[in-house]
Formats: C-alpha cells, structure tokens, sequence
C-alpha cells in the first residue's frame, strides 16, 4: 500500500508542472448558467411578486446543486443527502434533468419551452447509460426537493391581510391602491438555511422602536421622513443624475423586467463569466446566491407582516403627514415617488434591500473577498443602455438598498436595517452549509483509509474514468492524481 501511496505522489508530482502551466479555463456557458438563464427568462415573462420568483430561483438551482454533488460529493447536499446514484451518471445530465423537473413542477404552461431547454442541454452529451442514469439522478433530486417545499404552497396562495389604522400603519396606495398586498404569509414559508423567518428580524423593531407611536413621533423618523421627502419626490431638484439613474438601474419591479431576483442572478453569472468558473463552482456559487436570497424574501416578508409595525410607504406618510402627530414633518398631498406606484406591501423591512445583502454577502463569502470588480446591466427601461461598475459586492448591494430611497418608495432605516438582516442571514449559512464532503472516501464508507487509495490506485492504472477522471473533464491524467492525493491527504477536514 505504501509502494502504491509513493507512486501515486511520484506521478503527480511529475505532472504538476504541466498541471500548473494550464491556467484558468476559457470561460463559456456551462449547463448551470444555461438552465439560469432559462429562469431569468421564465421571470420575465410570469412576474409577480418577488419572493415567489426568488424561492424559484432557490429550488431550481439548490436542486442543481444537489444533482451535481450527489455524484460528486465534494461538498454536502442541501436536501437530497441519501441519493446513491450508480458510478456512471452523468453530471450534466442530472444537473439539466433536475432544474427542468423544478421548473416544470413551478410552471407547468411554460413546459414546452422548459421541454425545449432540456432537448438542448442533453443534445450536448452523448447518449448512453450514463446519460440516461444522470436524469434519473436529476429528477430524484428535484422531486426531494420539490416534496420540501410543499407545504409553502398555502402560504404562498394566502391573501388574508387586516388593514391597521392611525398614523404609520400600511395603506394601499396612489395610483392603483392595489389590494390585497402581496403574500401577507410569505414569513412562514419554509426556509432554506434559517430556523424561521423571525430568526433575522432586527431587535426591537425600527431604529429600535417597539411600538409605532414612537416610531412615528421621534426626530430620526423624521429626519428619515425628510430625505425621502426631497430626494424621492419625482420632481426632487435635489436628487443628482447620478441618484437618479440608480434608482432606475436597480428598479425592476414591473412585469417584464427580471424583478430584483432575476436582476442579481444576472449580475452573478457575468462575475462567474468573468472569473472563470467551473460546473461545480457554478452549481454551488448559484445554489448560494439563490438559497441566500430565497431566505431573504421570508426574513423582509416576516418583518413586513409578522412584526408589530406594518408600516406605510412614504407616499401615505408624506401625504398624511398632518395627522401623524409628529411636529417636525409636514403634509403634502400632492407628493408622488419617482416611481410610478408603490409596491403594494409594507415598508419595512424592504425587500430589495434584504435581497441585496444577502446576495452580496453570499458572493463575498463563496470567492473569500468582498473587493472584486465587476459590470452590470439592468432590464427596466427606464435604464436601458446603462452600465454601472463596482469595485466590490458590497458596493453594489448597498447602492441597490439605498436606490430605494432615490426611487421614493422607502425610508433609509427600511433599506438600511433589511441590508443588515440579509448580510446577517447570509453570512450564517455560509458558515453551517455549502461544507466539504470527504471526497477521497470513494468507499463511501464514512472515512477516508487506505481502501480509498486502493481504489484510486487500480482505477487510475487501468484507466478506468468513472472512478480515477477525479476532476471530471473527461480524461485521466496526472491532474486527477493530484487532486485525489489533496483530498486523500486531507482526509475529512476541508
């Protein structure tokens, strides 16, 4: 066994200069970001409220992620944690096979074009058992992951909401008054990474204020009611162009826009396109991004409707301004936002905004830096041609919250307090999920031995693909030998 571990370091070592010499891969689109967009175009046509689009984005790409890893098992499945699937599967397949299965299950009258979508993905592998083991694998995953999230149905359907009274409390609004808002049980949708939709919400209510009376009558209300007032009124002559083209670049929140979603899961696949990512890095950097987000949609919808304080949109407290019994803001009727209408939902927390901290905290969290430099383009039209850059994700995610305020639809402490429950969030799963698995145990008896090494050995000698191509690109080479010697020397610790 010793003479086998020594050869085995010899070969590698060999290579490793060749190995190394190789760089990064060409990026191109991968079976991942192909099946993402299939869902940013499925966003734009079914729209919606966000956290339904969100928690789709979250399903299709968590049963991805699962697909892929219960083949490879080099990180843990979120979900489908006991799939076993035979040594010949196809990743691919089973990756296109489980987001199909997902997207149908959510959209069934777009199945022609979910059909169509995956007559392409599996054009590109070869047909044969492996294929064919690879969509039995994907759909298993999904339907585990579909039969998880099938008790959020009644909460999704559910349009019971009680309307408060007197200074603060959300009211439907100009022009439409919308009613009822949208999914008032959203909070008790079942999470992806959290114990409850509670588990996040900021101490305390609002800037620390339990009760809305005194909310509504403090100075920091009102020096929140006044910024809104002047900056998101949309004929503000104070609001800088720069001001507001970002609040038009990170709107989209009408129908046919990729809403907020949509919008961050483009953003993420021109930075996977950009640094050059892998399938596996794809799956679980999208299954990061997507879970984060499908979580921030229950943790802003908790703090909308679960929390003491459904608070009004500025255009009621701007308009109503006179009866809130706070001296320092004044009414006027006539105030409309920069945006045309007002989501119909309560203020706080601000979706947008939560979706964006949790994004950006998922993107620092997979590359290890928040300071990565990127460009981005928005679907609403009212920003068509624009192109922002950052120089790190935060930067980017709190330009997103705060462009809220420049829109006229929320107060600071709504973007401000929902960005830091998102990151929060975020920063939570990134330390209990998306962990390494013990990829050298090729036993799959729970541990890394020499039994694996054996296995590796003889595979690897005999040329044997299904087991020694270790990086899956579709040879077996001394890269291969590399990569199991880290992991076999690793043991059970990455």
């Amino acid at each position: 066994m010793i003479n086998q571990r020594s050869c085995l370091i010899r070969l590698a070592m060999a290579g490793l200069g060749a190995a190394c010499s190789l760089g990064l891969a060409t990026a191109r689109a991968d079976v991942v970001t192909e099946w993402n967009t299939v869902y940013i175009q499925t966003a734009r046509a079914v729209g919606g409220p966000p956290c339904p689009l969100a928690r789709a984005a979250a399903m299709m790409h968590v049963a991805m992620y699962d697909a892929l890893e219960s083949i490879d098992r080099r990180y843990t499945p979120m979900i489908a944690k006991d799939v076993n699937p035979p040594l010949n599967a196809n990743r691919k397949s089973a990756i296109a096979a489980a987001a199909h299965r997902v997207l149908v299950n959510l959209y069934p009258a777009r199945q022609s074009v979910f059909d169509s979508a995956l007559a392409a993905s599996l054009a590109q592998i070869p047909a044969g058992p492996g294929r064919d083991a690879g969509i039995a694998v994907g759909r298993q995953v999904a339907d585990r992951v579909i039969a998880d999230h099938t008790g959020d149905a009644p909460f999704a359907a559910d349009t019971n909401y009680v309307y408060g009274s007197g200074p603060g409390a959300y009211q439907p609004t100009f022009p439409d008054f919308t009613s009822p808002p949208f999914n008032p049980g959203w909070g008790h949708v079942k999470p992806w990474c959290m114990l409850h939709g509670s588990q996040f919400r900021p101490d305390h209510g609002p800037m620390g204020y339990s009760t809305m009376a005194d909310l509504i009558l403090s100075v920091r209300y009102a020096n929140a009611f006044r910024e809104v007032n002047l900056y998101g009124k949309r004929t503000s002559a104070l609001r800088s162009a720069d001001q507001t083209q970002i609040a038009w670049f990170w709107a989209n929140d009408r129908n046919g826009t990729y809403k907020p979603a949509g919008q961050l899961n483009t953003i993420t696949q021109a930075i996977s396109v950009q640094n050059h990512l892998n399938l596996e890095q794809n799956a679980r950097l999208f299954a990061m991004v997507n879970s984060a987000m499908g979580d921030a949609g229950i943790v802003a919808w908790d703090g909308k409707y679960m929390s003491d304080i459904d608070l009004w949109r500025p255009i009621t407290a701007i308009r109503n301004a006179d009866n809130d019994g706070n001296p320092l803001t004044k009414a006027n009727r006539a105030w409309v936002p920069l945006l045309d209408f007002s989501p119909p939902f309560p203020g706080y927390l601000s979706g947008h905004a939560c979706f964006a901290g949790a994004w950006s905290a998922a993107l620092r969290n997979f590359f290890g830096t928040d300071n990565v430099t990127f460009s981005a383009t928005s679907d609403e039209p009212a920003a068509a041609g624009v192109v922002r850059t950052f120089s790190s994700f935060s930067q980017a995610g709190i330009e997103d919250a705060e462009s809220r305020i420049w829109l006229g639809v929320h107060f600071r402490f709504d973007v401000e307090e929902s960005y830091a429950a998102g990151v929060r969030m975020a920063d939570s799963m990134a330390a209990t999920f998306f962990t390494r698995t013990c990829r050298a145990d090729l036993s799959r008896d729970g541990a890394v031995t020499t039994s694996d090494l054996t296995i590796f050995t003889n595979a690897y000698f005999a040329g044997d693909a299904l087991i020694a191509d270790y990086n899956k690109d579709g040879t077996v080479n001394s890269i291969d030998a590399i990569d199991f010697m880290n992991d076999y020397l690793a043991g059970c610790t990455r």
